[in-house]
């Protein structure tokens, strides 16, 4: 499979884990990896468990990490420094969706 291929195929699967994370969407330049929250900040989203468990990892052991949040006019940001790639980022959402999530917490715990 060609290279860029491969990376299109990269961009997807990190879209879907922002999706399972309730990322709107994200920005990957200079090594910084942006994911957006919803913007309507009456959503119910901000009420679920998955979005207390991000807001608990990212105060509790997030920043250890290198994740920060930040809050624009708009959006609630999480901010990764030092993320090199598409490969990277999606590695690194994946490891943060398998502690924040619920559901593969309950399974991992059976």
């Amino acid at each position: 499979i060609p290279k860029p291929v491969k990376e299109l195929f990269d961009g997807l699967r990190v879209r879907w884990i922002c999706r399972k994370l309730g990322f709107e969407r994200l920005s990957l330049k200079n090594n910084k990896l942006r994911c957006y929250f919803v913007a309507n900040p009456q959503s119910s989203f901000f009420e679920t468990d998955l979005f207390q468990a991000i807001l608990q990892y990212v105060s509790v052991g997030g920043q250890l990490k290198g994740y920060t949040l930040k809050q624009s006019r708009n959006y609630l940001i999480l901010i990764k420094d030092g993320v090199n790639g598409l490969k990277q980022a999606r590695k690194m959402l994946q490891e943060l969706y398998g502690e924040v999530n619920p559901d593969a917490k309950a399974s991992a715990n059976k």
